[in-house]
């Protein structure tokens, strides 16, 4: 898999350092190319993260199309006030159903939406594999290999566990990983009829075989 950075501040570096342990094929865009220079020779940033070394084989530039054409995976973490205007600028070279994660933190400047809203709007058409990345974590930690907490959700867990709740299902959980979907429903027991409609949702929202779906359920009065 091929996974780019987009944003070189410290939430950045930090995540591109943990990502170059698990990958070997990763980028990291820096905007302003004397930057970029700086952080190809020293493979530190002594401003936004000291004693953090990124690895060797990380790829640093200041070109935002090498950095954005032909990637699997674009992570976002510019300032939330850049992330539409960067968004636009990638577009033209994003890769046709891209993962795209939204690790940058806030709301989108003037209008207040969220920032995966504002991704999905300006990436239509080519890729709807839109994942918003959260804490509780900061960069030292991240940066320095410690345990930290990471919530991740995408459009579409969330586009099934909304149509779950709208049938009737109460407060249900779908988590998307490489080869199977969990779905967890709190309820002592389900019909076959109601496994069925869980399974047609999630096939349908999530893009999956039943076979990949595992249904647990989960009895709040035990």
């Amino acid at each position: 898999m091929k996974i780019s950075m987009i944003g070189a501040g410290g939430w950045g570096i930090a995540m591109i350092t943990h990502l170059a342990h698990l990958h070997k094929d990763v980028t990291l865009y820096c905007r302003n190319p004397e930057t970029a220079e700086v952080l190809r020779k020293t493979r530190e940033s002594k401003d936004y993260l000291p004693g953090v070394k990124i690895p060797g084989h990380v790829r640093i530039t200041a070109d935002l199309k090498e950095a954005t054409e032909k990637m699997d995976c674009l992570v976002l973490c510019t300032p939330s006030k850049a992330v539409e205007q960067m968004v636009e600028a990638m577009a033209p070279w994003v890769k046709k159903d891209a993962v795209v994660v939204c690790a940058s933190k806030g709301l989108a400047a003037g209008t207040g939406r969220c920032l995966s809203t504002v991704i999905s709007e300006e990436l239509q058409g080519i890729t709807d594999n839109i994942v918003a990345l959260s804490g509780p974590n900061h960069a030292e930690e991240i940066g320095k290999g410690l345990p930290a907490a990471t919530v991740v959700a995408s459009e579409k867990e969330n586009a099934a566990e909304t149509l779950l709740m709208a049938k009737g299902f109460a407060d249900p959980v779908v988590s998307i990983t490489d080869d199977k979907v969990d779905v967890v429903i709190h309820a002592s027991s389900i019909t076959d009829p109601q496994r069925a409609q869980i399974e047609d949702i999630v096939k349908r929202k999530a893009e999956v075989g039943a076979d990949q779906i595992i249904i647990t359920l989960l009895n709040m009065a035990d």
